[in-house]
């Protein structure tokens, strides 16, 4: 080979390589930003929701098996008839729902699930002619200066129509 020839396959090389890193950088930086991707803060609030939901609670009416919050939602939400301990189903919903978001998002200064989440904001929005919450919220009405905001909306369908939207905001420090 000549010695020109040799140079131009040693910058052919070189050109190759540098492709490959900018190949390999761009596959593994990706975008933050990407709008199809779910973060973990996203699933972390999503479960969190469901979770409460879920939770049973110490109202005690004619059943059984106590009720979930879920359901002391939807009485809320339909007359408030059950009674529960220091008051009725609205309250004592609240009640419960900002207890645990405070213990496990604001009180508690640990990760969860590998996300840090400082703060909180939660809201319950009544869609329909029920207004028995108010609009009830728990922790702040907006995230801190500073702070990245991920979270989840559950809506609950209460009759045909009338819903319920649950919305969970967390508070991401940067």
């Amino acid at each position: 080979m000549k010695k020109g020839q040799i140079e131009i396959m040693g910058l052919l090389l070189i050109i190759l390589l540098i492709g490959v890193f900018i190949l390999f950088s761009i596959l593994y930086t990706g975008s933050d930003d990407d709008p199809t991707q779910v973060s973990r803060e996203t699933v972390l609030a999503r479960s969190t929701i469901l979770n409460l939901l879920q939770t049973h609670t110490d109202c005690s009416p004619q059943a059984t098996i106590p009720p979930t919050v879920q359901e002391l939602l939807e009485d809320c939400a339909t007359g408030a008839t059950m009674n529960c301990p220091g008051g009725n189903s609205c309250q004592r919903a609240h009640h419960i729902i900002d207890r645990t978001l405070k213990t496990t998002f604001r009180d508690v200064d640990q990760q969860v699930e590998g996300v840090i989440a400082r703060d909180y904001s939660f809201h319950i929005a009544n869609i329909g002619y029920f207004d028995n919450l108010g609009g009830a919220t728990s922790g702040l009405d907006a995230c801190p200066r500073g702070s990245r905001q991920e979270g989840a909306v559950q809506t609950l369908p209460i009759s045909a129509s009338y819903k319920m939207e649950l919305t969970l905001l967390l508070c991401i420090s940067r």
